[in-house]
């Protein structure tokens, strides 16, 4: 075994197992981390240089071993440069603290709640962007105020029986990147874009309907 430490903190290490040899080139902090790793691949690898020596061609399956032009010589390399190990990704846990939304007396009459369960009805919104939007455009007509607050359109939602988003400001927030409503404040105003695509594009036609 060779070992040879060069200026830039890299290691470059040669190895001799029977007939084939290896080569290694990490960095210091990584290399025993690295050597853990060739002393699995040993164990597969004759099977590995048999399939190299037959074909021409790397084996598939050992994309962290490569020819180096001599079918006995295998080079290894740190799948992640500077970790020398395919590591698992470890996904942080959601810090996002839960929405808190309240039902809260809209101030509507049965007759008017009837009409906004028969509008809703009407244009069968598909999808959580067009369900928000059509609750939206209805309470901002019927309320008194064109400004509508998250606490309102949660409520809107639940008198229509609709499912509620598992996050209602996310899809609050693609309302606006859509310009379809507009902030307001502490609140939301709808869009004439919005009212057009509430009004002229639901509910949705069918494919092939003119």
């Amino acid at each position: 075994m060779e070992d040879n430490a060069g200026s830039n903190g890299h290691v470059r290490v040669h190895l001799t197992v029977g007939d084939v040899d290896i080569e290694i080139e990490s960095s210091e902090a990584s290399i025993e981390k690295v050597f853990d790793r060739v002393a699995g691949l040993i164990e597969v690898l004759p099977d590995s240089v048999q399939r190299v020596e037959g074909t021409g061609q790397p084996s598939s399956g050992t994309s962290d071993m490569q020819s180096t032009g001599s079918a006995n010589t295998v080079a290894v390399s740190p799948a992640i440069p500077g970790d020398g190990l395919d590591q698992k990704k470890h996904r942080t846990p959601s810090t996002a603290k839960p929405e808190y939304l309240r039902k809260i007396d809209l101030g509507i009459s049965p007759e008017q709640m009837g009409a906004f369960r028969d509008f809703y009805k009407e244009k069968a919104p598909v999808g959580q962007n067009d369900q928000v939007l059509t609750v939206m455009s209805w309470l901002s007509r019927n309320l008194g105020s064109p400004k509508l607050i998250r606490d309102q359109i949660f409520t809107g939602l639940r008198t229509v029986d609709e499912k509620i988003p598992k996050r209602l400001q996310s899809v609050i927030s693609n309302l606006l990147q859509r310009d379809y409503i507009l902030k307001d404040g502490d609140g939301y105003v709808m869009h004439h874009t919005g009212e057009d695509h509430v009004e002229k594009d639901l509910p949705a036609k069918d494919n092939g309907t003119a």
